[in-house]
């Protein structure tokens, strides 16, 4: 498995992975157009932040990629996907020298391997810490609106509410949602709060997103350096 930034040459395989975990896994409405994903990849260029978009290249081929962008907005201020990164473009809210982070999409492909989702999220950690220690921040927040895929079903068997829902958690304290215990398991952290209508083209979801705010790198480090040594 090779980690490495994305070029304008890799747009064709990264539109491919797009289709596949947004495109068919979500709605063709949640993925970002062939414009949007190239001018993803120019701004990182132009403004000197190449390693904000990772690819995830396994025997030659691309199976997952990870985008995330400085941005001055706090977990408190983020209301939505939409909002955070404006409407998908980014330009509006990227700010090179910002305090905070965004992931803005993760997406890997069922045939990758399955170490693929950790290391990708394990590297960008790194490099979000090493971002702090280049600007002298002594603290950051990253942020990211996970689905709750259980939802729509939920609410349908019982009626509760997505306020209730996101809130659900097992008997160890994890949340129950298997997206988000996912992201729980992954990160060590648990979701920060509910953004309702914050992510409208997942129906699953009932068209509302969940924000991690990770205050911890080290630990979300650590955590997804474990995962990975125990498989």
């Amino acid at each position: 498995m090779h980690i490495r930034p994305a070029a304008l040459s890799d747009l064709d395989a990264v539109m491919a992975v797009e289709k596949a975990t947004f495109g068919e896994g979500i709605a063709p409405e949640a993925m970002a157009t062939r414009a949007q994903m190239r001018s993803r990849i120019e701004l990182f260029a132009r403004e000197k932040f190449p390693e904000g978009f990772l690819l995830a290249e396994h025997e030659g081929v691309i199976v997952g990629y990870m985008i995330m962008f400085p941005t001055a907005l706090t977990p408190e201020e983020c209301a939505s996907w939409d909002m955070a990164t404006d409407c998908g473009n980014l330009a509006g809210t990227f700010d090179m020298t910002a305090q905070n982070m965004f992931m803005v999409s993760f997406a890997v492909v069922y045939s990758a391997p399955d170490n693929t989702s950790a290391l990708l999220a394990l590297t960008s950690q790194v490099i979000r810490l090493d971002r702090l220690r280049k600007y002298g921040y002594t603290q950051d927040c990253c942020m990211f609106c996970s689905r709750m895929p259980g939802f729509a079903k939920a609410h349908k068997k019982t009626r509760i509410s997505a306020e209730k829902y996101w809130r659900l958690e097992d008997p160890q304290g994890a949340p129950r949602d298997a997206a988000l215990y996912q992201y729980h398991r992954m990160t060590a952290e648990k979701p920060f709060k509910i953004m309702l209508d914050g992510y409208q083209p997942d129906v699953l979801s009932g068209g509302h997103g969940v924000l991690f705010a990770l205050r911890n790198p080290v630990l979300n480090i650590c955590t997804l350096a474990t995962l990975i040594a125990n498989k």
